[in-house]
């Protein structure tokens, strides 16, 4: 599998919005929940907005219900994509990148406990 690159990629396929931007949404006490909405419909302007399994089931945990989080979701009219294997090569090199530069020592969608 080729490694893929972001470094051309202009942002007209859409926006994967992660899970910490959709959770600060949800919590209206969150110092992030008045930019994050400002950021969802910024970009659901300019290009569709998009989440994965991965986003929608950390969502769920503990968040709302499964109708709730749709509604909410369609509220951008967002898409509710694949994860294509190629992602995992960014997804590797984002992670990669963040411990260079002092992150926290976990391993990718790990959970406590």
């Amino acid at each position: 599998m080729a490694v893929v690159s972001l470094s051309s990629y202009d942002g007209s396929a859409g926006t994967l919005v992660d899970t910490n931007v959709w959770a600060d949404c949800i919590d209206e006490a969150s110092p992030w929940h008045e930019w994050a909405i400002e950021q969802l419909q910024l970009c659901s302007e300019r290009s569709p907005l998009h989440v994965n399994i991965v986003v929608f089931t950390e969502l769920l945990v503990p968040g709302p219900s499964v109708r709730d989080l749709d509604a909410m979701l369609d509220v951008y009219e967002t898409s509710r994509t694949p994860l294509p294997w190629a992602c995992a090569s960014l997804a590797a090199a984002a992670f990669a990148l963040y411990r260079r530069r002092g992150g926290a020592r976990h391993r990718p969608a790990a959970t406590s406990g």
